[in-house]
């Protein structure tokens, strides 16, 4: 039984080395770590090198037990670009994994003047992702501009906003009027819901 165990852990390290490693830039593996002394007795052959939680952004939850490994990825729900790469960014707030094409960009949208710590959202930036799930739901937001509270939609149609809370509130007003928008025209979404043409 401890050599099917063993077997197991070990089968699981592989699929993380040889599978999901190529996906990250060199550096994301420094969460690998020691396991508590409480696995020590369960896996003692490979207790130095067994990870303490998930080395991968894109592994929310891992967790051992008995007779199974619980796996919970990171639901992805926008690309940013930083250095050069695009980067697939979890609701979280975590870059997921360099994307090597612009395919993604047609089922995500893309989110600017986004700041990082490291291969996270800063705090800033998450609170304002949080702020702005429901829009990312929505196929017609193309661009979300963090600092700038502006959003382009399909057709090069942007929204500038007074705050995010507008937008919110009033994504039905956002879908409901978008076939009439001009392509490329430039509107103000007041907090009462209506759209506003700029010149």
């Amino acid at each position: 039984m401890k050599v099917l165990r063993v077997l197991l852990i070990l089968n699981v390290l592989m699929v993380f080395t040889l599978v999901i490693k190529p996906f990250f830039r060199d550096g994301d593996l420094s969460s690998y770590s020691v396991v508590p002394e409480d696995y020590r007795m369960f896996f003692p052959p490979i207790a130095n090198v067994f990870p303490k939680r998930p080395p991968h952004n894109l592994i929310r939850e891992f967790e051992i037990h008995n007779k199974s490994i619980i796996i919970e990825p990171r639901r992805p729900v926008g690309v940013i670009l930083d250095s050069d790469h695009y980067y697939l960014c979890s609701e979280d707030g975590y870059l997921l994994f360099s994307i090597g094409n612009k395919e993604y960009l047609k089922t995500y949208p893309l989110f600017v003047e986004v700041f990082l710590n490291d291969t996270k959202f800063s705090q800033k930036s998450l609170e304002v992702l949080e702020r702005i799930r429901p829009l990312l739901k929505e196929p017609i937001v193309s661009v979300v501009f963090f600092e700038s509270k502006r959003l382009v939609l399909l057709k090069g149609v942007t929204i500038d906003l007074a705050s995010w809370k507008d937008a919110v509130e009033n994504v039905r007003v956002l879908k409901e009027k978008f076939p009439e928008l001009k392509p490329g025209g430039r509107y103000l979404l007041t907090p009462e819901g209506i759209l506003v043409e700029m010149k």
